[in-house]
């Protein structure tokens, strides 16, 4: 290290005036040497900064060969210009909190920035010292970026093999050995984890009565004393076991072949153990039980198609079995496809984004389903489900794909056609003068259409998916949810009227309800109640006119129609007829003023424009 820094060393150690002894100047001396040597000599990237500012007051030649800055560039950096955004504040925030600035700190890993900006992690350990009297820490940086991907790298392999176990627990329970999987437990115990149908046929114990049970209470004296001892064996050699036993069951005495294998965890511990039992009391059974398995794939429904492991990508892998339902699916015989790839069922209209899913999962090994459509050999086009899985072999490596395929062309018609009445329905409701909407049994709202959004001003978008309580709050207290509620109750028609607050409008309403929830109808009806209303006025009005044409007309008409009558038959002197005369006329003039005020109150109750 340069002399410069030397001497802020020796500075700092002598700053106090000069009035230490002779000696002591001469140790800080040489511990100012040691911790040169060793911060100058060190095979890792060492700097120090200043704990105020974060500023970089030194650094040995490794940080700068392995950084890339060079010395008067770290000298202008903080300790926050070679690191992401993203620590920087966890990182000021353990900084803050040092309590006990002389001892060692263990930070942890962090990502670090080259000047090449490529990103290292690095563990961080430090020494909180003082230099050049500042306090500051000294801090070594081991880059781990290998040793960080190494163990990423463990933990990918550790999820391959969980894609791995789930895979082949789809054979677990077609092979005609026993197989169960033990979990070891403390003081030396053992617990079932699981069986597969062949041990419940084999030994007549029902999967219910051992799944979560010590061995103990399933596996009878001397086997058990046996199955001990080799599970142990097979636990610390960490290797396979094989060995054979009688053992006495409900179904009678068996002779197995058992083999217990140790699975071990990162630790590189037994928590497992993954045993078979081949049956060797019952050859020619497991052989007719192998037999009638090759029978039902053979005359299942469904077309079963076996094919080589590789190559995924063209010209594909080749197949080498198909069963009868196969042929009588596609046309083809066996014959005819052996050899070839299954590729030659495609065509036009086959999905090739699914295709392309379906090849994606058969490079990682993994099992897919995917629905297609496929040609058969007359060209005809058809509709095919497609479960494909990788089938491993003893030694754990694939070797072959096995897919079960299902014609599934009449339940693609009739979703089609599902799908068609539901855009025609759709349309309908999108057509209609009525308000729609639709909810749940939950009152989500999953309809609304066009006429609702208008009457009601509220967006479909908003509306979707919510709850019909929580878009009008209010809706609980009102009437209007004493229907909704007894629709949902009763299962019968609801018909209403009445006022929508949020709208200030009137609404005729009509609820029908379904199994999966409420149809609601409903038209603005305020404009007719409106028009009803001036209708009545208007009625109550002309009842009134003719209430006066009745009872205050008629005594008039009356009077002179009997005084007519007296001119007419009576002989009258001249006096008699003048006062005959006088009063005609005053009938005559009081129902005129009568008519006059008919005309009025006519002119008044005239239609209104509604």
């Amino acid at each position: 290290m340069s002399k410069r820094i030397d001497t802020s060393l020796q500075k700092n150690k002598d700053g106090v005036g000069g009035s230490e002894p002779t000696n002591e100047r001469g140790k800080a001396k040489k511990y100012d040497l040691q911790y040169r040597v060793l911060f100058d000599k060190s095979p890792l990237p060492m700097l120090i900064y200043e704990l105020s500012s974060y500023k970089i007051l030194d650094v040995n030649e490794i940080a700068i060969l392995h950084y890339g800055y060079s010395r008067a560039e770290f000298l202008s950096m903080t300790i926050h210009d070679y690191r992401p955004k993203k620590d920087i504040e966890e990182i000021n925030k353990i900084l803050k909190e040092l309590v006990d600035k002389d001892r060692a700190y263990q930070f942890g890993v962090y990502e670090h920035l080259k000047k090449d900006n490529t990103i290292i992690k690095a563990e961080v350990s430090g020494y909180a010292i003082n230099y050049a009297g500042k306090d500051c820490m000294m801090v070594v940086c081991n880059d781990v970026t290998e040793k960080e991907a190494g163990l990423q790298k463990i933990k990918d392999n550790e999820q391959k093999l969980l894609h791995s176990q789930q895979q082949l627990s789809l054979i677990y329970n077609n092979v005609k050995d026993v197989i169960f999987v033990i979990s070891v437990e403390a003081d030396d115990r053992f617990k079932f984890m699981s069986v597969n149908k062949a041990f419940t046929d084999i030994t007549g114990i029902q999967e219910s009565e051992v799944t979560g049970k010590y061995i103990e209470y399933i596996i009878p004296e001397p086997s058990l004393t046996l199955a001990v001892s080799k599970y142990k064996q097979a636990i610390s050699s960490k290797e396979k076991v094989t060995w054979t036993e009688t053992t006495s069951y409900p179904t009678g005495t068996k002779i197995g072949e058992v083999t217990v294998t140790p699975i071990l965890n990162q630790y590189d511990n037994c928590v497992q153990l993954i045993g078979s039992v081949h049956d060797i009391t019952e050859l020619k059974n497991e052989e007719r039980q192998l037999k009638l398995l090759e029978s039902v794939i053979t005359n299942t429904n469904d077309s079963v198609l076996i094919t080589e492991a590789e190559p995924v990508d063209e010209p594909g892998p080749r197949i080498i079995y198909v069963n009868n339902a196969f042929t009588k699916m596609t046309g083809y015989t066996a014959t005819e496809v052996v050899g070839k790839s299954p590729r030659i069922l495609q065509g036009p209209k086959s999905d090739r984004a699914e295709l392309a899913r379906l090849g994606e999962a058969m490079r990682k090994w993994q099992s897919c389903e995917i629905t297609i459509i496929n040609y058969k050999k007359s060209g005809e086009e058809f509709w095919i489900n497609i479960s494909v899985t990788p089938i491993a072999n003893e030694n754990g490596w694939f070797t072959q794909w096995i897919a079960i395929e299902r014609d599934v062309t009449e339940q693609k018609l009739a979703e089609q056609k599902l799908t068609s009445s539901y855009k025609e329905r759709n349309d309908i409701l999108e057509s209609i003068g009525d308000g729609f909407f639709a909810i749940d049994k939950n009152w989500v709202v999953n309809y609304w259409n066009k006429k609702a959004e208008i009457i009601l001003n509220k967006p479909r978008e908003e509306i979707i998916g919510r709850d019909l309580r929580e878009i009008y709050p209010d809706l609980p207290g009102r009437a209007t949810y004493v229907y909704y509620k007894r629709a949902f109750r009763e299962k019968t028609v609801q018909s209403f009227e009445t006022l929508s607050p949020a709208v200030n409008r009137w609404f005729d309403v009509t609820v029908y309800p379904s199994k999966n929830g409420l149809s609601v109808y409903f038209k603005d009806i305020t404009e007719r109640l409106i028009h009803s209303k001036a209708i009545e006025e208007q009625n109550e009005k002309l009842r009134a006119v003719a209430w006066k044409q009745s009872h205050l007309a008629r005594p008039h008409v009356a009077n002179i129609l009997g005084l007519m009558n007296v001119l007419k038959n009576e002989v009258l002197t001249e006096s008699e007829k003048d006062e005959l005369l006088n009063y005609l006329l005053t009938a005559a003039i009081k129902l005129d003023a009568i008519i006059l005020e008919i005309v009025e109150n006519a002119e008044e109750i005239k239609p209104k424009q509604l």
